[in-house]
């Protein structure tokens, strides 16, 4: 038989008290005083105490509330040097602020009736950075886990280690495959820090002969294969599979929340309708494609494109700051009303190892297979590479109508040949905004010590070559550095891998002009293109880039490269963010090792490395 245990008034009154609400009948004091007989009466009391939230930063407070009718309450601390107490609305609540590390219980006592308290205990903690110096700090971690759940179901689990990203769905089915419909499970670092795919035959995955890893920043490496951090352009710049690593700190907050909540607002628009935080959007995109692969590759179908402020539209997303290194996320999709959520766990403890299956030691001996570049795209680099070819430049003084002219380029000049023609032309078809071209046909040749400019008069069909040399060039500068030939582009220079930013297969991206090409959303490639030809239309923020490399061959020989680079600028139709449009620039090269054929050619003999 259970037996009751009885206990004292006194010790009912402390119980209750520590559970965080008491309450008492009216009750009698002794008098301390022996000379004579003198009792207080207390009415009854009903007292509880709740705090707004069991933890508190150093140096951050917390509400504490008294819930009691008719009575001032007393707060106090049970070590101030951990938390001290702020009584606020006359005794009702009141805020503690922590002072150092650690546990303190908060005793709170009715005016009407001391005989009563209640108490709440509060856990001090470090003080959490920041979401932005948070992010850094898990960019620093080699290993963690990421947990998928979604109503506390799971969704899959991200293993994130110095060597691997490995994606486990529950059902075990990959989460992504290759365009030959190969099932895809993760990237891993071979011995000599090639990245390639994890891939199956069977139930076995595959190890001899690997396919490497081309992304947007070309071939991932040990070092970017997470991601490039602080680096990062826009989104996506890493394989199918990716860590925290491929969100740039600059993309979120450096402003600290006192709840480390961060909602992320990539969706929101400006007074004429135009995105203000195309950063915000990467990182919803980014976060939603680790969270829910499925649902976002759907949304994306639907888009036909990677409109990341489109997608973000889609979601909310927040982030919160667990620690110092961990960080949750949460988001929704707002159609289907369904919260993924994800939680870092196993922070650098991380492992592929597991009862069925030892990863890491299974891809100990993997062998890369060759990097694949299509044999169009190849040839045409080489022809590039002579330095000695045609640009046709096409130019939209009102945006309607093609202006061109020609440029020359070998190793010894560069020639612009805008004639007189061109440029009237040009000037006849200007915007009121624009500038007038007044440059005459002009270019710059290499002598001995340096490069020099020239200007040559189309009535005489003379040179005149300027007496002082460039500045910052001597002996050692040649044309092609000067003048920035296309060969000149880190995009083929092999070192770099970005040429493995491209597709392997020509595809139609612009209408009109030549129709197929090898093409990347490469922002890197991007920059390079547009810097190339035409500097003056790099927008500030751009949502979405394309370039293309087109390669049109006669037999075995190059007889043309068409460039082409296209942004989405946030100038849509009447401001219309929905209505995207591309801006589109478009060159041609052509003659290989015949730019010399030129009017400038034989006149400049006598002054080339002279």
């Amino acid at each position: 038989m259970k037996r009751i245990k009885f206990i004292s008034l006194l010790s009912l009154t402390l119980l209750l008290a520590g559970c965080g609400s008491t309450s008492s009948d009216a009750g009698t004091v002794s008098s301390p005083d022996s000379s004579a007989d003198v009792t207080t009466s207390y009415p009854n009391v009903t007292l509880s105490v709740k705090a707004l939230a069991s933890e508190v930063e150093i140096g951050q407070s917390v509400e504490v509330r008294a819930i009691i009718q008719g009575s001032k309450c007393s707060f106090t601390s049970s070590d101030t040097s951990i938390a001290t107490v702020t009584v606020q609305d006359n005794g009702v609540r009141a805020n503690v602020t922590g002072v150092k590390a650690g546990k303190v219980t908060i005793t709170v006592v009715p005016e009407i009736n001391p005989t009563v308290s209640a108490s709440v205990t509060i856990n001090v903690i470090a003080s959490k950075p920041s979401l932005r110096d948070a992010l850094k700090n898990v960019q620093q971690l080699d290993s963690y886990t990421l947990e998928i759940t979604s109503n506390k179901k799971s969704k899959g689990v991200v293993y994130v280690t110095e060597n691997a990203i490995v994606y486990d769905d529950p059902y075990g089915e990959a989460v992504v495959q290759d365009k030959n419909r190969k099932s895809v499970y993760g990237e891993m670092v071979t011995a000599d820090g090639k990245v390639v795919y994890l891939k199956k035959s069977g139930q076995a995955f595959e190890v001899d002969n690997a396919e490497l890893v081309q992304s947007n920043i070309g071939l991932l490496n040990k070092d970017n294969f997470k991601g490039t951090k602080e680096a990062a352009k826009q989104a996506f710049e890493v394989g199918e599979f990716y860590s925290f690593d491929a969100i740039n700190p600059a993309w979120v907050t450096d402003v600290k929340e006192n709840k480390n909540v961060y909602t992320i607002s990539g969706e929101d628009l400006d007074e004429e309708n135009n995105p203000t935080y195309l950063n915000g959007a990467f990182v919803e995109s980014l976060l939603w494609k680790i969270a829910d692969p499925v649902g976002y590759a759907s949304a994306v179908a639907t888009l036909q494109e990677d409109y990341y402020w489109s997608l973000a539209e889609k979601i909310e997303t927040t982030i919160t700051v667990e620690s110092s290194q961990t960080l949750s996320v949460e988001v929704t999709v707002k159609d289907s009303d369904t919260t993924f959520k994800i939680a870092m766990t196993d922070i650098n403890e991380t492992t592929l190892e597991n009862e069925d299956n030892d990863i890491q030691n299974e891809f100990a001996s993997v062998t890369a297979a060759a990097p694949v570049v299509g044999d169009k795209l190849e040839a045409g680099i080489a022809a590039i590479k002579t330095d000695n070819y045609i640009r046709v430049n096409s130019l939209f003084p009102d945006h309607q109508t093609e202006i061109q002219y020609t440029t020359y380029f070998t190793p010894n000049y560069v020639f612009h040949d805008c004639t007189a023609e061109f440029a009237n032309e040009y000037n006849t078809h200007l915007g009121s905004d624009t500038e007038a071209w007044s440059d005459a046909p002009y270019g710059y040749v290499k002598k001995a010590d340096g490069i020099y400019k020239f200007t040559y008069n189309e009535e005489n069909q003379t040179v005149e070559v300027a007496s002082t040399k460039e500045d910052g060039t001597d002996a050692t500068t040649t044309v092609p550095e000067f003048d920035k030939y296309f060969s000149t582009l880190s995009t083929f220079d092999d070192a770099t891998g970005l040429k493995y930013a491209f597709g392997n297969e020509e595809e139609a991206i612009w209408n009109g002009r030549s129709t197929k090409y090898y093409t990347t959303t490469s922002r890197t490639i991007f920059d390079e293109f547009i810097n190339y030809y035409a500097p003056e239309d790099v927008e500030d923020v751009i949502e979405n880039t394309k370039a293309g490399f087109g390669v049109v061959m006669t037999g075995t020989d190059v007889t043309a490269v068409h460039g082409t680079v296209g942004f989405t600028p946030f100038s849509g139709q009447d401001n219309d963010i929905t209505k995207h449009t591309y801006g589109v620039d478009y060159f041609v090269l052509s003659d290989f090792n015949q730019a010399t054929n030129n009017h400038v050619d034989t006149l400049l003999q006598a002054h080339i490395n002279k």
